[in-house]
């Protein structure tokens, strides 16, 4: 193993919120920082970042090392998501589930993070009238997701959802 401090850099604020998740079920936790230089400033044994990079950084026993999500999976994230989206949705199935979350209530989103469920709306798009879901993020800004996107929408698993991080 490594005897230096590791950064570990995910995609976007979404891909790190599922990294924690899938790390925190083996008990590893890296403490979250801002960026490469702020992890230099004060290196943890393990932390994590959201900076889009396909390669990490060895800079010999000891140093710094930067790990990138392609490294720990073995695979492009980008490469995996362009394949998910073209898998089948039931939306039926996933929609049940957003059904049961109450306003308020923290949801991850791939791309753009952790945002807070307001409900379901209903807006006209080219004329026709489509159903969308409102997430809303740190100051006051809202995204609505339409209902074919809703495989990117997942639930908060931390521990206290009261007190979970937005992102802008």
């Amino acid at each position: 193993g490594h005897d230096g401090p590791v950064l570990l850099c995910a995609e976007s604020a979404g891909r790190r919120e599922v990294l924690l998740e899938a790390l925190a079920g083996a008990g590893i936790e890296p403490v979250p920082v801002d960026s490469w230089p702020a992890f230099l400033a004060d290196p943890a044994p393990l932390a994590i970042a959201v900076a889009p990079i396909d390669r990490g950084l060895y800079l010999g026993p000891g140093a710094p090392m930067l790990l990138c999500e392609a490294q720990l999976y073995g695979t492009r994230v980008a490469q995996r998501r362009r394949r998910k989206r073209e898998t089948a949705v039931d939306t039926d199935a996933v929609f049940r589930d957003l059904n049961e979350l109450r306003p308020g209530a923290p949801v991850v989103h791939l791309e753009h993070g952790v945002g807070r469920y307001v409900g379901l709306t209903n807006l006209a798009v080219d004329g026709a009238d489509a159903e969308f879901l409102t997430l809303e993020y740190a100051e006051g800004a809202r995204l609505y997701v339409p209902v074919a996107s809703l495989h990117l929408i997942s639930r908060y698993s931390g521990s206290e959802p009261e007190l979970a991080p937005l992102h802008r």
